[in-house]
């Protein structure tokens, strides 16, 4: 394991957390139904988390000396709360065990900052499953 590869890994976090901002946002403000307004509040919340999460992959990519990307992952666009939420839960859970993993390349390296900064964002990240799983039941 080597420091390019983590850089490679946290730019693909990157990546993800730039297509949750994005398409967050934009579904703030698609939503329909009886309990709009609840659920874009949520999506907008959920947007500004994410671009939180962007700004400390950045800050950890650039300490690291690698390049942040400038690419978006792309997302599914969906109308359906159900799907979106369906969808969601499992970008989020598939986010989560790509942080595990980039977890273990950090402690390899003794990366100790990258390591913190990855916990914070998979209890967040956590807190992001819960809610769509709630919008599911």
């Amino acid at each position: 394991m080597d420091k390019k590869i983590l850089i490679e890994h946290l730019n693909h976090d990157l990546e993800g957390e730039m297509g949750a901002t994005i398409y967050y946002t934009l579904y703030a403000k698609m939503v329909k139904g009886p309990y709009y307004e609840d659920v874009a509040e949520l999506f907008d919340k959920l947007a500004l988390v994410e671009l939180e999460h962007m700004k400390e992959l950045t800050d950890q990519i650039l300490l690291l000396g690698g390049t942040p990307s400038t690419t978006l992952r792309p997302m599914k666009l969906l109308h359906k709360l159900d799907e979106i939420a369906k969808y969601n839960v499992e970008q989020e859970e598939m986010a989560i065990e790509d942080y595990k993993k980039h977890i273990k390349e950090a402690e390899q390296l003794g990366e100790l900052g990258v390591r913190l900064m990855l916990e914070h964002i998979i209890s967040e990240e956590y807190e992001h499953l819960l809610s769509f799983k709630r919008l599911l039941a």
